[in-house]
């Protein structure tokens, strides 16, 4: 876009992920960074402990030379060597976190813990004349008041053209998305999912990534669960779609649910509302201020199967209500979270810095 040059360094990556447009370049892990791996939990997901080799770092950042870098604040000597280096090379620094206005504020509060993370949150910034993001608002209509050069960011996804009602002959296609794990809490809504179908004409794909033990069983659970509430010709799997392939999945559904516990930040509530879903999601998701209650979506109680078997009858028995849902939703998108919109608000902060 606008003929920039984007370049993408990471410690790892996942299975589904798409590459398409930017491949990722992992530098090879350090010696010491192995062997504090084996204390300090280096192999969890997101490899805190992580870092290269110093000098593959620094001939890797000085040969690229960035103007603007956005550091995702994960790592914790890769990231701060990674500043240093991006600073000398006079880049300008974008820190970034998925963390809201009302837990940051929780985060830095009044205890000696709260104002030992303020004052290194605050030192971190001014000490390489930086600014910091954050793709969670408290409201999508509201972002919320975030200190001095902190600013919201919204995540960008593909805004799909106006969808169409269902056909009345047709199941009502509901679609879920996301790694089989107990916490993503797929039990729940298979059984609101049985109640649904005594008196209602609706279909559920669940698309999952199966590629740990932890998920195989996980998903072998699930299925087991499908036959004990006789829901085989509701369900559907789809296992490790590749996310290139996603917008397409979203395009044959009608509405889209997210029965997790507390997920910190999920992408595919905004890739649904960008492709006209009306979301159902928990309130306790990261990326539930996205969803306007009553208007493109609802949230439920967090593990109330009640709570959530209201949100989606709602929906389900009202097609008014679905058609204004779903083209408010791309409205939302268009405005708030399409790609033009992301790359006009992230001009604007760099321009603030």
């Amino acid at each position: 876009m606008e003929g920039h040059e984007v370049y993408f360094l990471v410690n790892t990556y996942g299975y589904t992920e798409d590459h398409s447009l930017v491949v990722p370049t992992i530098l090879g892990e350090s010696f010491f960074s192995e062997l504090v791996g084996k204390f300090f939990r280096n192999r969890a997901v997101n490899r805190q402990w992580y870092f290269p080799r110093f000098v593959d770092l620094w001939i890797y950042l000085y040969s690229l030379r960035p103007n603007v870098t956005i550091i995702r604040v994960h790592g914790r000597v890769f990231n701060l060597a990674a500043s240093i280096f991006l600073s000398l090379l006079g880049s300008r620094l974008v820190f970034y976190e998925q963390v809201g206005p009302l837990r940051l504020q929780t985060l830095h509060n009044g205890t000696l813990l709260g104002i030992f993370r303020r004052l290194i949150f605050f030192a971190r910034l001014y000490s390489f004349n930086a600014v910091w993001i954050t793709p969670i608002p408290s409201r999508l209509d509201c972002p919320g008041q975030l200190p001095q050069r902190c600013f919201f960011l919204p995540f960008a996804v593909h805004v799909s053209p106006i969808r169409q009602a269902n056909d009345v002959e047709k199941p009502t296609m509901l679609l879920t998305i996301g790694k089989y794990q107990e916490r993503k809490n797929h039990a729940m809504l298979l059984h609101v999912l049985s109640k649904l179908s005594l008196d209602l004409k609706i279909q559920c794909t669940m698309v999952g990534e199966v590629v740990t033990p932890e998920q195989r069983c996980q998903r072998a659970k699930i299925e087991l669960l499908v036959r004990q509430h006789d829901l085989d010709d509701t369900v559907v799997f789809l296992d490790n779609v590749p996310h290139a392939d996603i917008a397409a999945v979203y395009k044959t559904h009608d509405i889209f649910v997210l029965p997790a516990t507390r997920e910190p930040a999920s992408i595919s509530v905004l890739e649904a509302l960008g492709a006209g879903l009306p979301v159902v999601c928990s309130e306790t998701c990261g990326t539930s201020s996205y969803v306007r209650y009553g208007v493109t979506g609802f949230t439920f109680t967090d593990g109330c199967h009640d709570s959530l078997y209201i949100a989606l009858r709602n929906i389900l028995l009202d097609e008014n209500l679905w058609r204004r849902m779903s083209a408010q939703a791309r409205i939302d998108a268009m405005e708030f979270f399409s790609g033009a919109a992301y790359y006009e608000k992230l001009k604007e902060i760099i321009q603030l810095k």
